[in-house]
């Protein structure tokens, strides 16, 4: 699977909505090959500190639906401490697709 973010620039609202719905794929893939604490999962980006630090994040709270983004973020920086998020947009649509917001994203895409 290959979800294609951007970590340099601006970060814009088409990239929010690609990271968006790499997360809904990302979950899929997980619960189509009901992958939860069975075999391990691979996620990389070329540098593997921010576009894959944002998406392990997503994974980790789709997978453990209790652990807060905060700790999230800690267990990576703990497992890979050069590991940083980058882009607040990147920060709020995952805080925006984990959230109970009845106008969040999620519930306005087709």
């Amino acid at each position: 699977m290959n979800i294609p973010l951007k970590d340099y620039g601006d970060i814009d609202y088409d990239d929010a909505m690609t990271f968006y719905k790499g997360i809904r794929d990302v979950k899929k893939f997980i619960d189509d090959y009901k992958l939860i604490d069975q075999v391990p999962l691979l996620v990389h980006c070329q540098m593997g500190v921010s576009r894959s630090t944002n998406m392990t994040v997503a994974i980790l709270l789709l997978v453990y639906p209790t652990q807060t983004i905060e700790g999230a973020y800690d267990y990576i920086k703990h497992q890979r401490p050069q590991a940083f998020s980058i882009g607040r947009l990147y920060e709020r649509t995952i805080n925006e697709y984990f959230g109970d917001d009845p106008y969040r994203i999620d519930n306005l895409l087709i």
